[in-house]
């Protein structure tokens, strides 16, 4: 995957700066790129929220310099944590991208800036994420090549964690919720409670097992496996092909829907599963992954699949939160990461 990751992501920028930013945004200026913003799904991180829990007789006050020492701290026993384990088998191995508070209770109310505030009880919730260094070196490298915009000028984040923020707050009303981000290799589902990230489980399914399967059924290229999909969805096969797609897209849903069960499980060990799920998916494959969560199952997902309220993120739907030239086609993942650098960009 990684040697794959590094030529998908080298002829992308290539594309890019030469068919697109070359032509637009530098074209006729004298100005250089600013920023690069990259968000990694799986299975390219590690993600943990803790909880911190603090209590005493008498008030106490929530200064900056008292969450920046409990963020330091909390870093500190999570490289530990981490330098116990594979991942950790050689000094600076890895690199802890995210390491904020996302959440604050006073006494048992939620704020969103307790700095100043007076407290006997101080609840709060610090989100860490964790990449290999080797990873994050051999993406900057490409940028630099690509772009020649340096390491320091490139921000980093993980994508459940953009997407939580995106939807918290374009969806306020619900502060309860899973988001399930199905990519190419994999299905990520986050899990929300009280505006607050508990858990992040990953499934090792996602938009091209479809299309590996199909290609490998008909021995086809991907290429024209996706084609084929595209058909398949549209209805323009011919009544044998489609007979065919049907029997494979079944044992498709069958395994994933295996998997779904054991995340669903997992995640349910520590709160009960809310009905609200907010899906990412790629358009072309987002009926299919719709179908598969509307099916009835007789399992431990049955309660879940029978009251699930389920909201598609696309393109329509975060219209009203950003803006794109004309003619040029945009899908809900680049929408959220460009809401999402907009906030962090405003917060500076």
């Amino acid at each position: 995957l990684s040697d794959e990751m590094k030529i998908l992501l080298e002829k992308t920028l290539t594309q890019l700066i030469k068919l697109g930013i070359n032509k637009t945004v530098l074209a006729n200026h004298n100005q250089k790129i600013s920023r690069v913003f990259v968000t990694f799904s799986s299975p390219w991180f590690a993600l943990k929220t803790k909880r911190i829990t603090l209590s005493q007789d008498a008030y106490f006050v929530i200064t900056k310099a008292f969450l920046d020492d409990i963020i330091q701290k909390e870093e500190e026993v999570f490289e530990k944590e981490l330098s116990a384990t594979s991942l950790g088998n050689s000094d600076k191995s890895f690199e802890i991208i995210e390491k904020s508070i996302v959440h604050t209770k006073i006494n048992g109310y939620s704020l969103d800036n307790s700095i100043g505030k007076k407290a006997k009880k101080f609840d709060a919730y610090m989100c860490l994420s964790v990449i290999s260094k080797k990873t994050i070196d051999k993406v900057n490298d490409i940028i630099l090549k690509n772009s020649h915009t340096p390491s320091n000028r490139v921000l980093i984040h993980t994508f459940p964690i953009a997407s939580f923020v995106v939807i918290r707050d374009v969806f306020t009303a619900n502060s309860d919720f899973l988001i399930m981000d199905i990519t190419g290799e994999v299905t990520d589902i986050t899990s929300v409670q009280d505006n607050v990230v508990i858990k992040s489980v990953s499934m090792p399914s996602g938009r091209n097992f479809v299309i590996r399967q199909i290609s490998k059924k008909l021995d086809v290229s991907t290429e024209i496996a996706e084609s084929t999909l595209y058909l398949y969805i549209s209805k323009k096969l011919d009544e044998v092909t489609m007979a065919v797609i049907d029997e494979l897209i079944i044992s498709v849903e069958k395994e994933w829907s295996i998997y779904l069960e054991n995340a669903l499980d997992e995640l349910s060990l520590q709160n009960t599963l809310p009905s609200t799920v907010y899906l990412t998916v790629d358009p072309d494959v987002a009926v299919l992954y719709k179908n598969f969560l509307s099916l009835p199952k007789n399992d431990s997902t049955t309660e879940f699949r029978k009251n699930i309220n389920l909201i598609h993120i696309n393109k329509e739907t975060l219209s009203g939160f950003f803006e794109a030239e004309n003619n040029i086609p945009v899908n809900e993942f680049i929408a959220i990461l460009a809401i999402f650098y907009n906030k962090i960009f405003q917060a500076e």
